[in-house]
């Protein structure tokens, strides 16, 4: 064992791989370009990514009563994460559980369910596989990437649709007393085209390219991995072919219920856990979960879809810069929240009142100042000048002004939801019937 603790290392340095130390007894499950799971069923193809409790790939489904040997998203869950029953894993549940009572065509083609869930047994230990249709780059890795190459975002009538085709979803969830917990873009996928599912891999790896590999060694003698650990790590395949390529629809699915709960029975040890650029206040100072709370990131999903870039800042990962923006933004916490906001006192007066920036500047590096939302939806089009000859139906230039009635709806309807308290927030049929949602 090395003296900084970890075991195992890569050849060399790829992007987008899970930490290798992972793979170990109660953790990781090693999987690799070409293994089988499911009893044969399922050929692992490509990675798609992975997260805390997970890796997750592209698969074909070998079944033979599948006939079209369909490409599909395999997650395979921690050997930790798989002890619970099935009926306590809430990505298989709450689906299931929202498609038996919803009838909303709409909403139920917007649902991202398990086709198929088994057991994967392996050297560290029993871990939870679960089969879902494959989808395309989230609405968050596809809005960085057109920012970052393009100087574009999604473009206006296409991101209008995108949010209320998530906020019918979000209302048959509701409806069915289910919370999402977890409403981020990084949660609403793109489909794919539907002539992607006939390729052959061949056709696959030649528009979006090989796996990029890298083997995996002991850090004491360069020996080849121990069987906890796979043989090589596979870098997560690059969401920006999908766009390139001109393969996504501009229909989404809502995805991950890992934080999703039934409102009238929530888990006695429920921790709200969402990116802290999404995060509502009451689960900040509270800890407590509820219907509302969906409502607060859905009004930031919705302001991210449109513009291209978060409401409040994700870039420094700061609990506390988040709350000061939210603050510039609405003004001033409700008792005792503002009690709690123990650095307040570092950019605001008592009340909330930005202090004058040569004081701020005495002690922060990022002062405050009063930007009301309004103001934050009209800069939305201030942006950088788009890359000459990209134009697509699906994007629009950054410095692409919106009207002033459609700055009027925004505000109105991300006022609304952007409330402190909960009890204060619209519900989200009311979020569904918004004319912003239809503007054209």
């Amino acid at each position: 064992m090395a003296s900084n603790g970890r075991q195992y290392q890569p050849l060399q340095q790829l992007d987008e791989v899970e930490d290798v130390e992972r793979y170990r007894p109660g953790g990781f499950h090693p999987v690799t370009i070409g293994d089988t799971l499911g009893g044969g069923r399922y050929r692992i193809l490509h990675k798609l990514g992975f997260g805390g409790s997970s890796t997750v790939w592209l698969a074909r489904d070998l079944a033979p009563t599948v006939s079209s040997k369909s490409l599909v998203s395999l997650k395979v869950m921690t050997a930790r994460v798989s002890k619970r029953p099935p009926e306590a894993i809430a990505e298989l549940i709450i689906p299931r559980k929202l498609r038996s009572t919803v009838s909303h065509r709409t909403a139920l083609d917007s649902v991202c369910v398990a086709q198929h869930h088994f057991m994967e047994t392996g050297p560290n230990g029993t871990h939870l596989c679960i089969a879902s249709p494959l989808c395309g780059p989230s609405v968050l890795s596809t809005s960085e990437y057109l920012a970052y190459k393009y100087k574009q975002r999604i473009q206006g009538q296409i991101a209008r649709y995108v949010a209320k085709q998530v906020a019918i979803n979000v209302e048959s969830m509701h409806t069915a007393g289910i919370a999402h917990g977890d409403l981020t873009t990084s949660n609403i996928l793109f489909k794919l085209e539907e002539y992607v599912q006939g390729w052959s891999d061949t056709q696959f790896y030649d528009i979006l390219g090989e796996p990029a590999t890298e083997a995996v060694i002991r850090v004491d003698d360069n020996s080849p991995a121990q069987p906890g650990a796979p043989r090589e790590l596979v870098e997560a395949i690059d969401g920006s072919r999908f766009v390139d390529a001109s393969l996504l629809q501009g229909d989404v699915v809502l995805t991950d219920f890992g934080q999703s709960f039934s409102i009238s029975d929530v888990p006695r040890d429920y921790s709200p856990a969402t990116v802290v650029h999404y995060m509502p206040p009451e689960f900040r100072f509270t800890q407590k979960a509820e219907l509302a709370s969906d409502i607060w990131m859905l009004a930031c999903a919705i302001f991210e879809i449109r513009a291209g870039y978060s409401l409040f800042d994700s870039f420094l990962r700061s609990s506390d810069i988040v709350l000061m923006q939210t603050v510039e933004t609405l003004g001033r916490l409700p008792d005792p929240w503002w009690g709690q906001f123990e650095d307040r006192h570092l950019w605001f007066n008592e009340d909330g009142e930005p202090k004058p920036e040569e004081v701020q500047e005495r002690v922060v590096h990022i002062p405050a100042a009063k930007k009301p939302l309004r103001q934050r939806i009209e800069q939305i089009w201030e942006g950088e000048e788009p890359v000459v000859g990209y134009n697509t139906s699906f994007t629009e230039s950054r410095d692409m002004a919106m009207s002033r009635k459609e700055v009027d709806l925004l505000t109105d309807l991300l006022g609304k939801m952007l409330r402190y308290r909960p009890e204060d927030r619209i519900q989200i049929q009311e979020v569904v019937s918004h004319p912003w949602l239809d503007y054209k």
